[in-house]
């Protein structure tokens, strides 16, 4: 209970005067030299820090079972190396998996198109063909005296 007292009045001094001395010593030591040492870290590293904490948290037994503090590490490091394998080869067949869809998706939108073409290149040819009429056009009203006799034979 003392202890979260104590982190308490950190976090408070953090908070409340940041400026001060103390608040200065704290941000440098518990915020920024750890971001700086996360950030220099690699993939596998990351994984076995959080593999090593998760197992120390959870698998207390587990020090016992392994023997020695040593081989708990190199257990974790083994775990840590075999999870960084496993994310490997799995972002390595996503990769492949995406260039197949990406291949298919292509092959098959040059389908649609094609399709798209035949179909709306038929309706621009089936277009009515304008034919230059022959003739004057008939015309009801017309006098039957003015109209020749074989338009009336017709």
């Amino acid at each position: 209970m003392t202890v979260y007292g104590l982190l308490i009045a950190l976090m408070l001094v953090m908070k409340l005067a940041p400026d001060s001395p103390l608040g200065n010593w704290l941000l440098r030591h518990g915020v920024e030299r750890p971001l700086e040492r996360l950030g220099s870290m690699r993939r596998h590293h990351l994984i076995f820090a959080v593999l090593f904490l998760a197992l120390l948290a959870i698998g207390g037994e587990m020090i016992v079972a392994l023997g020695s503090a040593d081989l708990f590490v190199l257990y974790a490091l083994d775990l840590s190396l075999y999870i960084d394998g496993m994310l490997a080869v799995m972002a390595a067949a996503s990769v492949a998996r995406s260039r197949t869809g990406f291949t298919l998706l292509r092959a098959q939108t040059s389908q649609m198109a094609a399709r798209l073409r035949r179909v709306f290149g038929q309706r621009r040819k089936r277009r009515r063909i304008e034919r230059p009429r022959r003739g004057e056009p008939t015309n009801d009203d017309e006098h039957p005296a003015t109209t020749p006799v074989w338009k009336i034979a017709a």
